[in-house]
């Protein structure tokens, strides 16, 4: 590997790093001013989304920018390609967090009395579970080290468990119909939160092993 490419992998890093950190703090801060029904933090949060998207941007740009100068390898080539999907799969955890932020500016109480408190232990678990998760599924991509990336598959079943619990919360329970779909589809892009951190499992996987596991499970699969 030329001085050059060195240089610019070592930059397309550190956008990931810059990306996985902004997205993280929208994972926590959309989902507690869900919870807590602060719509003045829902706000910066979807204000800040536009960063996350502009990083995107750039993050992707740099890696088209590294190919057409330094014209790398196949493993590097290779690398590079996994980056670009690593940046979607963050942007998309960034969409998920706006729209935690969107919910809690339509909702007309926070979610946080009576039953809605067990909903707001539930959220918050996933919120913490997911982060925990991407945070390991992007330093697992960084170190280039598949064992950290097999431990994510294994900590997913904690979340798919949570939001079978959070289903049958509302789901038993007399909420109004609008607020129940929103809680529907909160629960599910908590979920999907997840499956986006999966993703980033595979493509460190794919960067050090060359090649994509085969996966005969319909929840290994990729999410797009």
């Amino acid at each position: 590997m030329t001085t050059g490419l060195a240089r610019g992998m070592t930059n397309v890093d550190r956008l990931v790093q810059e990306l996985a950190t902004k997205v993280l703090e929208a994972m926590r801060d959309g989902v507690y001013s869900l919870v807590e029904g602060s719509r003045a933090q829902a706000r910066e949060v979807i204000r800040k989304d536009e960063e996350i998207n502009l990083l995107t941007d750039r993050l992707t740009e740099q890696c088209v920018i590294v190919i057409s100068l330094y014209q790398p390898n196949i493993d590097d080539a290779r690398e590079l390609s996994a980056l670009q999907r690593v940046a979607g799969d963050l942007e998309r955890i960034g969409d998920y967090a706006k729209g935690a932020a969107r919910f809690a500016q339509k909702l007309h109480h926070p979610i946080k009395m009576k039953i809605r408190r067990k909903l707001k232990d539930v959220f918050l678990e996933m919120q913490e579970r997911t982060s925990e998760m991407v945070a390991l599924a992007v330093s697992a991509f960084l170190d280039r080290n598949v064992k950290k990336a097999e431990q994510i598959f294994e900590m997913d079943k904690a979340v798919n468990e949570l939001e079978k619990k959070a289903r049958d919360i509302f789901t038993n329970e007399n909420f109004p119909i609008q607020e129940k779909l929103m809680i529907d589809h909160i629960t599910h892009n908590l979920e999907r939160m997840g499956d986006r951190a999966k993703n980033i499992a595979r493509q460190a996987m794919y960067v050090k092993e060359g090649h994509y596991r085969h996966h005969t499970d319909e929840e290994s699969e990729l999410v797009v």
